[in-house]
């Protein structure tokens, strides 16, 4: 179970971490793939909640949250000298998007029951 919130805050620390390993040029701060995946099913979560974000907030969530899981996911796959997406990667990314078309689907349906 997540928040609304989960997929921006999860892809704030990644950036930071990337940005420390960049910076003091270690492997222990590094993030590896199950840090990318960690920030891939934050996204999943986001994507599970409908509607638009309160424009006040940096919450990023239905289909929108899936377009971040898969922009992460295209920019771990051209980091190809590090890390390589796994099967946890893409089947994150996949249900991203069906979590998305779920919440619209139960928007409509939701709609047409009122």
């Amino acid at each position: 179970r997540g928040t609304r919130e989960a997929g921006a805050k999860a892809n704030e620390l990644l950036l930071k971490l990337e940005e420390m390993s960049a910076v003091y040029r270690d492997r222990i701060s590094q993030p590896d793939i199950i840090s990318y995946n960690t920030v891939l099913s934050a996204w999943s979560k986001s994507a599970g909640y409908g509607g638009q974000a309160p424009s006040d907030t940096k919450e990023i969530v239905g289909e929108e949250a899936a377009y971040k899981a898969l922009e992460l996911l295209d920019r771990i796959e051209r980091q190809s000298y590090r890390i390589k997406p796994d099967r946890i990667s893409y089947s994150t990314t996949i249900a991203a998007f069906a979590n998305a078309a779920q919440t619209c689907e139960s928007g409509i349906l939701m709609a047409q029951k009122a």
